[in-house]
């Protein structure tokens, strides 16, 4: 960052200090003792020789990080370059802030030179510069890196042209001069402050057309992680998960470029202080990233997705395609150099292969087929091993091992076995079963076998002695195997002749020789619920007489037995139809049916309304209307007896008279409003107490009126034709009326204020508000922008009675001028003509003709001025025309015309 004046540097330096001491984060640990060599083996990662390593940085200015918690760098290792100071303590000024106290200086000039490249590339003088330079050779075609960089300058000196530079710089084969891999994605624009900034975001003081000025697109404010937050000054308030002392810095970019395989390259990362030595910018290196692309093996079986291998048989052999891949489409071709092992034979036991393969241009990708050929080998497994070779050294870089399937598998099947009769049985290979073979089951009879060419199976229902036999094959090598399943019949008995009660349970008991191997089915006639109904003992729940027969079955040989379950039901009653007031509570009750203790009871009504205890012999109910209950005595749904009982309701009035309590003037007839629900039921009688004042005691909703000033109540009572009660009561409060003053209405100045005042109430509302300061009050303060009526409603007291009155404030609106001289001389005084005094008013129009009617200048900015020029020439001498459209606050339009001279 860069300062103009000395004060105002002295000032972002004491900004700078209170950042770091209100925010620390020790999160990014940085150790400064390394050297170059330890630098380089920190970002070289694969494909890359280095050596040559050189360096120009004073030792305080580099280092080595690892973020040890959450931070928002975006890099968890690397190392950084600074043109100040990298450490994780004892600074306040580089890439970590330290705890108050213990700070070492607030200087981070080093006093170390500058870089004329990176000087030629930011068109200014550079200081304290740090260089890290070596030479590398690529096993690849293409150089990749991440990269962080970081500023103290973002904050206030975005977009001036006092950024600090940074930049890596590529040389030699294929590549013209060292261009700068540090760019803007997708642009040939160098990644710095003004061209990577939020401007919204900062808090610059400097326009942002310096920042346009890096080219289309600039800045790209999507790169800026802003690590600053809560800006108190030229630097912000770092905070939260900062965990490095630059206020902002980049998300993280990578440097790419093409470079030819096994030649020899320079690459310098270089960063100084651009303009002066004050604050500073540094770039974090990710670990390992240096590096170049490689290559990569894979290969598909000609036998299809599913099967890594390829396999050889008797009349012939199978292939794979090698796929090998690079990652990116690069422009030029790439050779690849390949060599074979394994113990398959080469050019023996497949087709002859070559020694290199080229990827082409702008291609990824380059295959070639392995085919295997007859005779197999004895060996039950073979391999071919592919490598590809470093194109530098000669050393495996990538390998695959493809296996080679070359004897007839041997297996085994089923042993000879006993079944029940009518049961089915598993057909399975077991041994050697390659799936790349073809089998094939059959039987001695029509037994159906589920997937026959399948190595495990299932065959169809056995009712006889069966011989199975599969066939494997694949070409003209082939074996056959067969085994025999023998069958065996069933024979079974059920329990006796049994009664019981509704929903009791029954035992279903079947037995027979080995049980085991048999098939049950229980059925019932009716039918009624079996728990389990295959096996040979179970239970039901009948709720009729019920006959259960059980099946067991072998195949297609099976027996049946019965027996027969008897059921009884009882007798029920329950209450007498009845009538009750709403909302009444009801007993209901059944009785009988205690004989069977399975029964169950749910009572219900209609319409519905709330039972106790809807599922007991007694409970009780609250009826709101003419209902029909019943009860329904069951077993589970079944032995079902059903009983009803009407209960005839009168309704319980609810009643609710308005107003509960009203205060009101002598001189009205105040209406009491009853409501009285249910409001279907119609057949109630009203009745008003005391009748003083009602005017009809019995109505609804009669008048009351008195002459007096007091306190009335009055009460009212409603009954249904069997004595169902409701009552509600008001209190009414009888005052007299009053009269209230109010001021003369009033002018103002537009853009002042005027007391308005009023008197004779107790309370006071003002309105339109908008423009009172208090409309609540006797006195407020009004300051309208146009002509306003104010209306104030008064009320003395609670009772109701009020009064209203009115004001209106009239607006006087000042008015503005036009000189009818000026002189565009360039002296500073009269050297434009203006309009003056444009305060309050819109202007519409200003526009000046010259005497022949052309339009010299117009303008609608009530601080436009012409400044005595035509068509960019100066404009003759004499007398030109204007016409001004202004409109006032209150909408008013106003239109002047006249002339103005124009003198030198």
């Amino acid at each position: 960052m860069k300062f103009k004046s000395t004060g105002y540097k002295l000032l972002s330096l004491l900004s700078l200090l209170t950042v770091c001491f209100t925010s620390v984060r020790a999160q990014v640990a940085i150790t400064s003792a390394v050297t170059a060599n330890q630098l380089v083996q920190t970002i070289v990662g694969t494909g890359i020789q280095y050596s040559n390593i050189t360096s120009n940085c004073a030792a305080t200015q580099w280092g080595r990080f690892v973020v040890t918690g959450t931070s928002n760098l975006g890099l968890d290792s690397g190392i950084i370059l600074t043109s100040g100071t990298a450490a994780t303590g004892g600074i306040n000024i580089g890439a970590n802030c330290v705890p108050a106290g213990t700070q070492s200086n607030v200087s981070t000039s080093v006093n170390s030179p500058g870089d004329p490249q990176l000087t030629a590339l930011a068109g200014v003088t550079t200081r304290d510069a740090c260089i890290l330079e070596f030479d590398f050779v690529p096993t690849g075609d293409s150089l990749s890196f991440g990269y962080v960089f970081g500023s103290q300058e973002y904050l206030s000196f975005s977009c001036s042209t006092f950024n600090d530079v940074f930049a890596f710089f590529l040389s030699g084969p294929g590549i013209v001069g060292a261009p700068n891999l540090a760019l803007v994605p997708g642009t040939n624009i160098p990644v710095s402050v003004n061209s990577t900034t939020n401007y919204a975001a900062v808090s610059s003081f400097y326009p942002i057309t310096t920042c346009n000025n890096m080219g289309p697109g600039s800045p790209f404010s999507q790169y800026y992680v802003n690590n600053a937050y809560t800006p108190t000054g030229p630097l912000g308030n770092p905070g939260g998960t900062a965990t490095i002392n630059y206020p902002g810095f980049t998300t993280p970019f990578l440097a790419r470029h093409i470079v030819v395989p096994c030649s020899t390259y320079h690459i310098k990362l270089a960063i100084a202080d651009g303009s002066d030595t004050v604050l500073d910018s540094g770039v974090f290196i990710a670990a390992n990233s240096f590096k170049t692309s490689g290559v990569s093996l894979a290969y598909n079986s000609s036998l299809g997705q599913n099967y890594p291998y390829i396999q050889r048989t008797c009349s012939g052999g199978g292939s794979a395609v090698v796929k090998i891949r690079r990652t990116v489409a690069n422009n030029f071709p790439q050779k690849i150099y390949l060599s074979y092992g394994g113990t398959c034979v080469r050019n023996v036991d497949y087709l002859p292969v070559p020694d290199s393969v080229t990827i082409l241009p702008n291609d990824t990708v380059v295959s070639f087929t392995v085919t295997v050929v007859p005779p197999p080998s004895p060996v039950p497994i073979q391999y071919i091993t592919i490598n590809t070779l470093n194109p530098c050294s000669g050393a495996i870089t990538d390998s695959i091992v493809i296996p080679v399937h070359n004897v007839f598998p041997t297996f085994t099947i089923n042993n000879d076995t006993t079944i029940l009769c009518g049961k089915k049985i598993d057909l399975h290979i077991q041994g050697i079963n390659d799936s790349a073979f073809n089998y094939h089951w059959s039987a001695s009879n029509t037994t159906a076998i589920a997937s026959p060419t399948d190595s495990f199976t299932t065959g169809g229902v056995i009712t006889t002695n069966t011989v199975f036999t599969v066939h494997a094959d694949y070409g003209v090598c082939h074996d056959t195997l067969h085994f025999s399943a023998n069958i065996v019949q069933p024979q079974i008995t059920v329990c006796a002749d049994t009664s019981f009660y509704c929903g009791s349970t029954a035992h279903l008991i079947s037995s027979g020789n080995n049980d085991s191997g048999y098939n049950f089915n229980w059925v019932s006639s009716p039918s009624c619920l079996i728990d389990v109904n295959s096996d040979s003992v179970t239970t039901a729940h009948p709720y009729v007489t019920t006959t259960y027969t059980v099946t067991a079955t072998s195949g297609a040989c099976s027996s049946s037995a019965s027996f027969t379950s008897t059921i009884k039901e009882a007798v029920f009653s329950v209450k007498n139809d009845t009538t009750v007031c709403n909302g009444d509570s009801l007993t209901l009750y059944i009785a009988g049916g205690d004989v069977d203790p399975y029964y169950t009871y749910a009572w219900s009504s209609s319409p519905g309304c709330y039972i106790s205890n809807p599922t007991d012999i007694t409970t009780i109910t609250h009826p709101t209307a003419n209902t029909n209950y019943t009860v329904v005595a069951s077993v589970d749904g079944h032995c079902v007896q059903t009983f009803h009982t009407n209960v005839g309701i009168q309704p319980l009035p609810i009643v609710t008279v308005t107003p509960h309590e009203l205060m009101f003037c002598i001189t009205d007839s105040i209406p009491l409003l009853s409501k009285v629900t249910p409001a279907e039921y119609s057949n109630y009688a009203y009745s008003w107490s005391p009748a003083t004042g009602i005017g009809d005691p019995t109505a609804a909703s009669p008048n009351f009126f008195t002459p007096t000033e007091g306190d009335f109540k009055s009460i009212l009572t409603v009954t249904t034709p069997i004595g169902c009660k409701g009552i509600d009561s008001t209190i009414l409060h009888a005052h007299t009326p009053f009269k209230i003053e109010v001021c003369d209405d009033k002018t103002v100045k537009y853009g002042e204020s005027v007391r308005l005042n009023v008197k004779g109430a107790l309370y006071y509302h003002w309105y339109p508000t908008n423009t009172l300061d208090n409309p609540n009050w006797a006195y407020p303060v009004a300051t309208p922008t146009e002509p306003t009526r104010y209306t104030v409603i008064a009320m003395n007291d609670d009772a109701g009675c009020i009064d209203s009155a009115h004001v209106t404030v009239h607006v006087d609106y000042p008015d503005h001028a036009v000189p009818s001289v000026f002189s565009p001389n360039g002296d500073g005084k009269n050297d434009v003509f203006r309009i003056v005094g444009i305060r309050y008013h819109k202007l519409l129009e200003f526009r000046i003709f010259n005497r022949w009617g052309q339009e010299v200048f117009s303008t609608t900015d009530p601080e436009g001025a012409w400044d005595g020029r035509f068509n960019g020439e100066p404009a003759d001498i004499g007398s030109y025309h204007y016409l001004i459209k202004l409109e006032s606050p209150d909408g008013k339009l106003k239109v002047h015309a006249g002339e103005v001279t124009l003198i030198r």
